[in-house]
């Protein structure tokens, strides 16, 4: 089992690796934004803020970096041009 695991996790990594870089960001900045505030505040800090905040951390990392890094892409592509 451990075996079959191995090789679909390494399948899984290259198949990642493989993605141009932006795809690569638009896959790991969402999650590091929605775990920055979790990791900041603390899981006891988060539950005084409400139940609220903890549920929906990960949604708005992934809202917030996905605009983030699309904002970045259109502004390089203005850049560019301008250039």
């Amino acid at each position: 089992m451990l075996t079959k695991m191995k090789a679909f996790t390494l399948g899984c990594w290259r198949a990642f690796r493989r993605l141009p870089g932006f795809w690569q960001l638009v896959l790991i900045v969402p999650v590091v934004c929605g775990a920055v505030p979790y990791l900041l505040i603390g899981n006891m800090g988060l539950a005084l803020m409400g139940s609220a905040v903890p549920i929906y951390t990960f949604v708005v990392g992934w809202v917030g970096g996905l605009l983030a890094l699309l904002w970045g892409k259109a502004r390089a592509s203005a850049m560019k041009q301008q250039a």
